[in-house]
């Protein structure tokens, strides 16, 4: 999902050790967001097993790793 690190920040910022969890209006945008991004059925297939698959990765400077299944 392009810019998903930055569409996340106030998600993210939850994970921080020693900072007090606060679900904000912001919070809750981005994960509705994120639903229904990471839920398009363009994100979400079933894989053809005839089909050559990849594994790619990504890292971003601002977010730990991503990975995703291709065909």
């Amino acid at each position: 999902v392009p810019d998903m690190a930055p569409a996340t920040l106030s998600l993210r910022s939850l994970l921080r050790k020693a900072t007090a969890i606060m679900w904000t209006s912001e919070c809750e945008l981005e994960f509705q967001q994120m639903k229904e991004i990471l839920t398009d059925e363009r994100y979400i297939k079933l894989s053809d097993p005839e089909l050559n698959t990849e594994l790619l990765m990504d890292k971003s400077k601002v977010a730990s790793a991503g990975y995703i299944l291709i065909q």
